[in-house]
């Protein structure tokens, strides 16, 4: 149901549970205004060989646009989840064209844990002025590509842009930024990418692993700071 019909905004409260095996999302999922969102697949999640977390509920999109995006929310938490295929687009003012499987904007406490997000055109996760607190445990962002109509790509990238006093934290634990890819001629890399531009940002990378990421600058990991206006 939610795969084919889910389209609504202004939301207070949800829950989306996800049984066990194989869901296929024909649209892309757009919450707005939601502030106590969570996501999560029924059932414990297995290893790979590599140790990887394998969540036995697959969300797997079918289509050139498709995807999940969560706009002007806050109390995210998504688990237990693998994402495949995925690839929706938004259009923004400030980003031009962006396509991830995906996309947080202007949201803050969010939380992921056993999640998946592969095989993705574009970013398999992007970020924009995220506020308070963001964790990330035990999830993998793999095997992204280049979109051929978007320029920017790779596996992760966090955004902090929002000129704000308050603190706010990133932290990465036990997770996996792997095979992705971006533009040579680009300066993103295809790992993860952390872009810091305001005040009070404290991040922890904790047991993260990059591997075989192809990319302009480096190819694994960069961290940008550049603060105005700041203590």
């Amino acid at each position: 149901w939610y795969s084919a019909n889910f389209n609504d905004s202004f939301m207070s409260n949800t829950k989306m549970l996800f049984e066990e095996g194989e869901h296929k999302l024909k649209n892309t999922i757009v919450i707005d205004n939601c502030h106590k969102f969570i996501m999560t697949g029924n059932g414990g999640a297995g290893r790979s060989d590599d140790g990887l977390p394998q969540p036995t509920s697959k969300i797997y999109c079918k289509g050139s646009n498709t995807g999940l995006i969560i706009l002007n929310s806050s109390n995210i938490n998504v688990k237990n989840l693998e994402l495949t295929l995925c690839s929706g687009q938004r259009n923004h003012s400030e980003w031009y064209h962006i396509s991830a499987s995906l996309i947080f904007d202007s949201v803050q406490n969010v939380s992921l844990e056993q999640v998946i997000i592969g095989s993705t055109k574009g970013h398999a996760l992007i970020t924009k002025d995220i506020f308070d607190s963001v964790y990330v445990v035990d999830s993998a962002f793999l095997n992204s590509s280049k979109h051929p109509d978007f320029g920017q790509s790779g596996n992760a990238r966090f955004n902090f842009t929002a000129q704000h006093s308050f603190n706010t934290s990133l932290v990465l634990n036990s997770s996996w930024f792997m095979y992705g890819e971006t533009s040579v001629h680009h300066w993103l890399p295809g790992g993860l990418v952390i872009n810091i531009v305001c005040p009070n940002i404290h991040v922890t990378l904790v047991n993260v692993t990059t591997k075989g990421n192809i990319g302009g600058m480096g190819s694994n990991i960069a961290i940008f700071l550049v603060i105005f206006n700041a203590n």
